[in-house]
């Protein structure tokens, strides 16, 4: 069966490259694709740590269309978007932080084994990395006003939907904010609002 692998690294001049490797029987296909790094920052969090530019940082959710779906948003040709928690879910500050750094797996990790000890259940269950010219919620990112985000993640200074923040080849992007969905009951217990 063929797969998609998706891996960052960093060049000698510190910029990040995401290498997309697709692999399939007939063989395997390599295929680079840059990451713009001009982010901003609105707050820091007082440690060591630098957001690696590849995070969208602040508070996020989304409205149901009148219908109950949820809005969508095609992902552009050469982005490739995770999202590391499942829909009407929070986000913790310090996972999002490590998300933030471009330690994706160690967020996740993170979010999921603290998750587990206190509520039982894994809020990460439904985490998933959009590729390009699929459909993803158009979640809207929100300032972050009272989180910890690391300098050289983006962010917004107003509310702004994921369809006005994704471009075309940005490589590997990170939703390192909650995916709460307004007027929903909570999934699980505690899985709506700022958890940090």
């Amino acid at each position: 069966y063929g797969g998609v692998f998706i891996k960052l690294t960093k060049s000698a001049d510190g910029a990040l490259k995401g290498a997309v490797e697709q692999s399939a029987e007939a063989g395997a296909t390599t295929r680079s694709v840059g990451l713009d790094q001009n982010a901003s920052n609105s707050q820091s969090s007082g440690t060591e740590l630098i957001g690696d530019g590849s995070s969208f940082a602040g508070h996020g959710d989304i409205s149901a269309n009148p219908d109950g779906s949820l809005p969508t948003t095609t992902v552009p040709e050469g982005t490739y978007v995770t999202v590391p928690v499942g829909i009407n879910r929070g986000l913790r500050d310090s996972s999002g932080q490590l998300i933030e750094t471009g330690d994706v797996a160690g967020g996740i990790a993170q979010q999921s084994s603290r998750d587990t000890i206190q509520y039982g259940v894994d809020r990460t269950e439904g985490a998933v990395t959009y590729l390009p010219g699929s459909e993803m919620p158009n979640y809207t990112l929100h300032p972050a006003d009272d989180l910890k985000v690391l300098p050289g993640s983006v962010t917004v200074d107003s509310p702004t939907s994921v369809s006005d923040i994704l471009k075309s080849n940005m490589g590997c992007v990170n939703w390192a904010a909650c995916t709460i969905v307004n007027d929903a009951p909570d999934v699980i217990p505690g899985s709506g609002g700022y958890d940090p």
